[in-house]
């Protein structure tokens, strides 16, 4: 499924994020040799009853100034990884029609923002783990592979510095390899016809003549 990998990792997000908010040990399982009153209050600090101050997850190129905790999904590159020699992958005898291919790798990026760098930390192992349990059900909408490809340490929002803001993001990078097959589609001419070099047409009785194409 290429072209959506952004849309399918706010999903992933979205929905481990509503399971992993309501089991406060399966949270505190994240977070092994860290003292258990510090990640208690990590996840009192990320559940919070009033709506305004939940999780929120979303499109970076969506419209919106919702407060923090901010969890960003943009799709930072996608590129052909493979095409078959000649772009046709394979061949339906039966009905004669020929299919394009190509293996395409997606890289999505997710930007964690809170106002507080250790909620950026909890909130960055739980995207990953939230990540990579979704991997199963990337393969089930048809996906190739998914893969952790590492992430910036904790930092202050650059954009936010100037106006004094403390905002505290982290970056993940995802990449996944799908298969892309498009039917052939046999065109009816609908160029005007244009002139070709044609041997069995002649000139004076000898052959070689340019004549209109098609016919």
């Amino acid at each position: 499924m290429s072209g959506a990998m952004d849309l399918h990792a706010i999903i992933a997000i979205q929905e481990g994020w509503g399971r992993l908010a309501a089991d406060q040990t399966r949270f505190r399982a994240l977070f092994p040799g860290i003292p258990q009153a510090m990640v208690d209050s990590w996840f009192t600090e990320l559940t919070p009853t009033a709506e305004p101050k939940k999780v929120k997850v979303r499109a970076a190129w969506a419209p919106g100034t919702e407060p923090l905790p901010l969890i960003l999904v943009q799709l930072l590159d996608e590129a052909a990884e493979h095409e078959p020699l000649g772009g046709v992958g394979s061949h339906d005898s039966v009905t004669g029609i020929a299919y394009e291919e190509a293996i395409v790798r997606e890289t999505v990026g997710v930007t964690i923002l809170t106002d507080h760098p250790h909620l950026t930390r909890a909130l960055h192992v739980s995207c990953r783990a939230l990540m990579l349990a979704a991997r199963p059900w990337f393969i089930d909408v048809g996906y190739l592979s998914l893969d952790y490809r590492g992430a910036q340490d904790v930092q202050p929002d650059p954009q936010m510095l100037p106006e004094g803001l403390e905002v505290f993001m982290r970056l993940q990078r995802w990449e996944t390899l799908s298969q892309v097959t498009v039917a052939h589609e046999h065109h009816a001419h609908t160029k005007r016809p244009f002139v070709i070099n044609a041997d069995d047409a002649t000139v004076d009785g000898d052959p070689g003549a340019v004549v209109p194409w098609p016919t």
